[in-house]
């Protein structure tokens, strides 16, 4: 997902007054709040990045429990594996979906490394 401009100064500055010409360019933003300063380009951007990685972990923990929950029947002391070795399989996949968020690290613009 995307955010607007517009979206990311709600989230820097939320109730703040405030209109925009171009909801692309920043130079467009015309400030009228005196109660809160005008973030910056660079807050604006930084802000941003944070949103849109925010909504990545969101999206991948969300895919990743559709996963969880098509695989539960896998789980069950009663499932009918073939071998053991399968059973073992299932149980260490699923363990490595529930692990998967904590393995996620992400630099400094959102992407994953």
């Amino acid at each position: 997902m995307v955010f607007t401009l517009p979206e990311v100064i709600v989230h820097l500055r939320p109730g703040a007054k405030w209109k925009m010409t171009d909801i692309h360019d920043y130079e467009t933003l015309q400030w009228k709040d005196d109660t809160q300063t005008q973030p910056s380009l660079e807050e604006c951007h930084t802000m941003k990045v944070q949103l849109e990685k925010e909504q990545m972990l969101k999206n991948m923990r969300t895919h990743r429990d559709g996963l969880l929950d098509k695989t539960d029947k896998y789980a069950t002391i009663d499932y009918p594996h073939p071998t053991p070795e399968a059973k073992q399989a299932w149980l260490d996949y699923r363990q490595a979906l529930r692990d998967f968020p904590t393995l996620i690290t992400l630099d400094g613009d959102g992407n994953m490394k």
